[in-house]
């Protein structure tokens, strides 16, 4: 579920402290290192994100579309698919009503794709707590 939501988060819910099945966290630290090359986004950026810290650097943006697109929870043109989103969340958080919750509240449509899914992780780490509680 990291997986899903550090992208998108998904660098948000990795400080929920979750764990990745090993599968997930292999394919998670790849995507991380192709896009932080794709992207040119700081290792200090990224992890600041962990914290709840966002900066509002292009790189930083990108570097999360990016990790969105290469993990299939938003499309090039900004599409979340938010079936696949709550499909890998239902794998580690057994409770759809928290899980719709969050999703309702934190797949932001903006005017282009980055933006969406920067805002939308940043709303995902605002959030953390509906998840945990």
């Amino acid at each position: 579920m990291e997986t899903v939501f550090v992208l998108l988060g998904l660098l948000a819910v990795a400080s929920c402290q979750m764990k990745l099945p090993p599968k997930d966290m292999r394919i998670l630290l790849e995507s991380n290192t192709q896009c932080q090359k794709l992207s040119g986004a700081t290792q200090q950026e990224i992890m600041a994100t962990i914290q709840g810290n966002f900066s509002d650097s292009p790189a930083l943006k990108d570097h999360i579309f990016c990790l969105g697109e290469k993990l299939k929870l938003i499309s090039s043109d900004g599409k979340f698919d938010r079936d696949f989103a709550k499909s890998k969340m239902m794998e580690v958080i057994p409770d759809e009503a928290k899980i719709d919750e969050i999703l309702d509240k934190c797949l932001i449509h903006k005017d282009n794709a980055r933006d969406s899914a920067y805002e939308s992780i940043k709303c995902f780490s605002d959030n953390r707590d509906i998840l945990m509680a």
